[in-house]
């Protein structure tokens, strides 16, 4: 399993989304500074990437 998180998110808090992810094991998180909406602006491409990365890997 993997999230990819926003460092500065108030609609998902990484540190929300991490305690409820601690008990998953081989979780792979990527962790981008600022906001929610910064991950399909700023890092689109990195969000594209990973998300495609996961649906083609970890989903097969």
């Amino acid at each position: 399993m993997h999230a990819v998180l926003a460092a500065d998110d108030a609609i998902t808090p990484a540190a929300a989304a991490r305690r409820a992810l601690s008990t998953v094991a081989h979780l792979g998180v990527v962790e981008f500074p600022q906001t929610h909406f910064e991950l399909f602006d700023s890092y689109l491409q990195e969000t594209i990437d990973l998300t495609t990365r996961w649906f083609t890997t970890d989903l097969q």
